[in-house]
């Protein structure tokens, strides 16, 4: 009996430690504000513990330098800049059944105004932020193995910008955009088939505009920058959602973009009844470019055709359109570029 007893609380100790491992932890950075956040519900303090949305780090070394990411991990960075270096040495080490994560709240969103220097690193993700690189921040990753550097923007970069990778396996750059500082925000509004309805702040945090019916389009004036750019991302926060709607969680339209009347890519916006989200447009096709007026009007296009799947009008937000009352308020943007 006692010799069961031993046996049975063996087994318990290890299937505890067994248990402490497998469970991936979620830690969480943000600014000193909550407006547009994705996931945090309180404002970053390093004080925090960084285990919850309502107790964020203020700084993303305040997260590593206090823990270890584990296979499975996740380190949330939320909407905010962050005058910050990401490094580490050897502690992003995940496993190939679970990576370690570290996630921004999307480009634009969450900006990180320093260098990126990961070594020794692996199975690691990074995505979704914009890093300002501005003539003298590196991004490089060194005796690396299977990470991957997913869907972030490099801005206001100069000519000789890389991101490097040294020493690395099975590594993967997808959806990443390298500009330069040029950047036009959008505002002259030119003939729509939407009238411009819904000209109000909502609860002082965004402007916005929509139409009174569920398919038509808004039409803006640009003037293209660059004599010689091969990339155009077109970034704008919106929602499915018309005048008089009574728009539901579930609702979505099919909104395409287009520049000079040339299709530029179909995405399905979801109905957001607070602030909407932000989605993206990177452009990189060459016969649409050509098009491209330098030094003249060009037009954007944000369209729901009446032949859409997904038809229930469109909301855009951003200082763009109006004066808005709030700094972060999103203004919709056109970056011309290069790629490499």
């Amino acid at each position: 009996m006692l010799l069961f007893r031993r046996k049975l609380i063996f087994i318990l100790f290890i299937l505890l430690v067994v248990q402490i491992n497998i469970y991936a932890v979620d830690y969480y950075v943000n600014d000193a504000g909550t407006s547009g956040d994705r996931w945090c519900t309180a404002i970053g303090d390093d004080n925090n513990n960084g285990m919850a949305p309502g107790t964020p780090k203020k700084t993303i070394n305040g997260i590593l330098k206090k823990y270890t990411l584990q296979p499975g991990d996740t380190l949330y960075i939320d909407k905010g800049r962050y005058d910050e270096d990401i490094k580490n040495e050897g502690a992003f080490n995940g496993s190939s059944t679970a990576f370690i994560t570290v996630r921004g709240a999307g480009m634009l969103d969450t900006v990180l105004n320093g260098n990126i220097r990961i070594n020794g690193a692996v199975f690691l993700k990074f995505i979704g932020m914009t890093i300002l690189q501005d003539g003298k921040h590196i991004v490089e990753f060194n005796n690396v193995n299977n990470c991957l550097f997913w869907s972030n923007e490099i801005i206001k970069c100069d000519k000789n910008f890389r991101i490097k990778f040294k020493n690395a396996v099975n590594c993967s750059m997808i959806e990443n955009l390298i500009n330069d500082s040029t950047t036009v925000q959008v505002g002259e509004f030119a003939d729509s088939s939407w009238e411009r309805k819904g000209f109000w702040n909502g609860g002082g945090a965004f402007e916005h505009v929509y139409g009174g019916i569920s398919v038509g389009f808004f039409i803006y004036k640009f003037k293209g920058t660059r004599e010689q750019v091969n990339k155009i991302s077109v970034s704008a926060r919106m929602t499915a959602e018309y005048a008089g709607d009574g728009a539901e969680p579930g609702d979505v339209s099919d909104v395409t973009v287009l520049i000079n009347d040339v299709e530029a890519g179909t995405k399905k916006v979801m109905h957001d009844d607070f602030y909407g989200e932000i989605y993206h447009w990177n452009i990189t096709d060459k016969e649409l470019i050509k098009k491209m007026k330098i030094g003249n009007a060009n037009f954007l296009k944000f369209e729901v055709k009446p032949d859409a799947e997904n038809k229930q009008g469109l909301c855009i937000y951003g200082k763009a359109l109006v004066p808005a009352e709030e700094e972060n308020a999103m203004p919709i943007t056109i970056r011309f570029g290069y790629k490499k």
